[in-house]
């Protein structure tokens, strides 16, 4: 049900977005964001994927900061809901075929762990636990 650039789009967030273990997973966090019914639990559609706001910052170095994320841009992923306007990236096929084939799930949510792999959650509050915890590593 998606434009082919659609697709090719979202498997670009998909490969700025992680290592590539996990893809399939990452594709299921967007979709649900994209497509969940209601507020999308919390999310109200907005991705929030960072690399689209790096990919508005060109010369962006370091760690984001809070002036950065009031940038201005359709690929400001907290401030817009929905995908960017084009491609950030240029995806591989394991990245376009879990754009394609993503993994079902109900998470919405999903953050890097100081064991370098994302955990994923279905709800804001647990989300939150986990970045306000040691286990956290973003």
């Amino acid at each position: 049900g998606r434009s082919m650039k659609e697709i090719v789009t979202i498997a670009s967030l998909i490969e700025k977005e992680t290592d590539g273990t996990d893809q399939a997973m990452i594709a299921s966090v967007i979709y649900n964001r994209l497509n969940g019914p209601g507020d999308k639990r919390g999310t109200y559609g907005m991705l929030q994927i960072d690399a689209a706001l790096l990919y508005a910052l060109p010369d962006h170095e370091g760690a984001i900061t809070s002036a950065d994320l009031e940038t201005d841009s359709p690929y400001n992923l907290r401030k817009y809901a929905g995908l960017p306007p084009t491609p950030i990236a240029n995806p591989g096929m394991t990245a376009i075929n879990a754009a394609l084939y993503p993994t079902s799930s109900d998470y919405y949510y999903y953050a890097l762990g100081v064991d370098h792999k994302h955990h994923y959650f279905t709800d804001y509050n647990s989300f939150l636990n986990f970045v306000n915890s040691d286990q956290y590593g973003g």
